[in-house]
């Protein structure tokens, strides 16, 4: 299924199916680093650069960039690591989950879930609240029954 949605006259990607793979590293930023840049400034840049790409991408427009937001971008930076952080930064983007999509992938989500988002990449295992809801289910099942075993003296 390769949809095409059209924004503004131009035609933008149709979202991956799932599961998703594991992102693959943006182009290199064009500019040359600032003389005299730390690796935490250097690792925020690109970071920056991978989710302003693959948001433009998505939304057919450029993200919102202020004094909140490169602090944000900075902190994600140091929970995450330098060189994993614009990879995960872009997957995000991408990411199906009702609150992001609804939240249309605002940084501020990347850096509030960026250990669960992290693993989430590593793994290609994607968590949405549909799967988090049968998860659940599936426990208080699975509860229920052992409670019922137990009371016979049997176990699971």
């Amino acid at each position: 299924m390769n949809h095409q949605l059209t924004v503004r006259g131009t035609a933008a990607p149709a979202e991956p199916e799932l599961p998703f793979a594991v992102a693959k590293a943006p182009a290199p930023h064009q500019a040359q680093a600032p003389p005299g840049e730390t690796a935490l400034q250097a690792a925020c840049r690109a970071t920056w650069a991978a989710y302003r790409h693959a948001y433009a991408d998505r939304y057919g427009a450029a993200p919102v960039r202020n004094q909140k937001v490169s602090s944000q971008v900075k902190q994600f930076v140091q929970r995450i690591g330098y060189e994993e952080s614009p990879l995960v930064a872009a997957w995000f983007v991408q990411h199906p989950g009702s609150y992001y999509v609804g939240r249309m992938h605002d940084l501020g989500c990347l850096l509030s879930d960026a250990e669960k988002l992290h693993t989430e990449w590593v793994t290609g295992r994607v968590m949405t609240a549909g799967k988090a809801r049968q998860s659940d289910r599936t426990g208080t099942t699975m509860a229920a029954l052992a409670e019922v075993l137990a009371e016979r003296g049997e176990s699971l």
